[in-house]
């Protein structure tokens, strides 16, 4: 399971994996989550982690290179990037509200 929202889903998201699942917290848009007890991991032999970018990328050299990767691989066709709409530069404010409002 990959979380993003954290205190609203996240003991649902626990509750749905099956016995040596691996759960990604990564997110808290619907806030923080409560601390758990290990043996709610246990009983099903679970695994957590909440992973921050920071750590995978502690310098700006390894960010370079990562968004190089990245972007030579949307380049080169391997990933395609969906942008289900476009906006031009005067309507920058419009499209910065809907990205603010999810």
């Amino acid at each position: 399971v990959y979380d993003a929202l954290g205190k609203e889903t996240f003991h649902k998201s626990l509750e749905c994996l099956m016995p040596l699942g691996i759960m990604i917290s990564y997110g808290r848009s619907s806030g923080t989550v409560e601390p758990i007890s290990l043996s709610t991991l246990s009983a099903k032999s679970l695994f957590l982690t909440s992973p921050s970018l920071f750590h995978y990328k502690e310098n700006r050299m390894e960010l370079l290179l990562s968004a190089n990767e990245l972007f030579s691989m949307i380049t080169s066709g391997q990933i395609q990037a969906n942008i289900p709409i476009t906006y031009k530069l005067e309507e920058a404010n419009k499209a910065h509200s809907l990205l603010e409002s999810r």
